[in-house]
Formats: structure tokens, C-alpha cells, sequence
């Protein structure tokens, strides 16, 4: 959906492609119906109260234009490359288990000359069956954002208040036999975690 090589237009066209195509990922896919990550980054609270095709705020053009304009000061504000995810008027309800958004909110680092860093917190994170898929968007996201920055993405970083397994006992002993002896450490931690 994105030409990369077409620059800000480039991103323009995958905007307005992506939240023509958004209504009907919610509609198709059940855990997207609270709503789609980069749903919310380039149109923040306007697909989430139903009112779709772009009436909110584009969070990562306004990272893009802050870093672009922050360049000649040191060091860039990093408040300004900060992308929402939560919406309190949307997420605060008092279901037991929603779904979505479990990522409150993803910054963008300068790192070097020309490094790009990200960094996505989460109220709670499953390894076994979340962790691959979120790690994957945010490396594509970064990427996207490193590219619109003409710089290269280093470092992609995940903090969870709540870390979870997400998988049965069972399986977490199976993975633990297939995947071979952990330091001492990091099986202690795996033995603590809640499953």
C-alpha cells in the first residue's frame, strides 16, 4: 500500500488508502473492533468515534514535521515525537478483557547521525502469542518512519507493565525443552512469570 520511493506523497497515498481500507478490517477481523494501531497513529480520534476517512489528528506526520523542523536544534524536544495510541474517552471502560489498545503510546529517538530508534509501551504483552506479531508492526513502522526521516532504524524496543506468557504451562514447558538451557536468571524469571 506504500510507494516508497514516492516521498511525503507516497505516505499521503498510503494514508488515505489505509483509512478507506480501515472500516472494513474492523468489520472482518473481530479482535479490530475497538480499532487498528496505525489506525490510530494518522488519524487519531477520528476512526475510533466512527467517523472514519481522516478526521482526527496524523500523529506521525506531525512526529515527521517536528523532527524535520527540530534538526538545526540539539537536542530535538523528544515530547514532540511521541505517537498516542490510548484514547480515554474511547478505551476506559470497565470490561474485564477488551482486547485492544494493549500499546499505550510508541516514541521516536534520534540515535546518532542518522539512527532511528523506537520504543512502544504496553499495558500488557503475551510472548507466545502477541509478542511476534507486535515486534513485526513495529519494525515495519519503523522502518516507515525511518525512511520518511532519512535515517536507518537501530533499535526497536518493547516495555510491558505486564508481562505474560500467554500460553499454557504445558507449552511454555515444551518451548522451554525445545529452545534448550537458559541462564540461570532469565528461567528463574521464565518459572516466575504468570501464565
Amino acid at each position: 500500500m506504500w510507494n516508497r520511493s514516492a516521498g511525503a506523497e507516497g505516505r499521503d497515498q498510503l494514508y488515505r488508502r489505509y483509512l478507506r481500507l480501515s472500516p472494513r478490517l474492523r468489520r472482518i477481523c473481530p479482535p479490530n473492533r475497538y480499532g487498528i494501531y496505525f489506525e490510530r497513529l494518522i488519524d487519531y480520534r477520528g476512526g475510533a468515534r466512527g467517523v472514519a476517512g481522516g478526521t482526527g489528528v496524523n500523529q506521525l506526520e506531525h512526529v515527521i514535521k517536528a523532527f524535520v523542523s527540530g534538526r538545526g536544534r540539539t537536542p530535538i524536544r523528544h515530547s514532540a515525537l511521541i505517537a498516542a495510541v490510548f484514547d480515554p474517552e474511547v478505551d476506559h471502560t470497565c470490561q474485564p478483557r477488551r482486547g485492544f489498545p494493549c500499546m499505550h503510546h510508541v516514541t521516536f529517538e534520534p540515535h546518532g547521525r542518522d539512527g532511528l530508534g523506537v520504543t512502544a509501551f504496553y499495558a500488557t504483552q503475551y510472548y507466545y502469542s502477541k509478542a511476534y506479531g507486535n515486534l513485526l508492526g513495529l519494525s515495519r513502522l519503523g522502518c516507515f518512519m525511518a525512511d520518511a526521516l532519512s535515517r536507518q532504524l537501530v533499535r526497536i524496543s518493547c516495555v510491558a507493565s505486564v508481562a505474560q506468557l500467554g500460553c499454557s504451562k504445558k507449552r511454555a514447558r515444551e518451548l522451554l525443552k525445545a529452545i534448550g538451557p537458559l541462564p540461570s536468571d532469565v528461567a528463574q524469571r521464565a518459572g516466575d512469570t504468570r501464565v
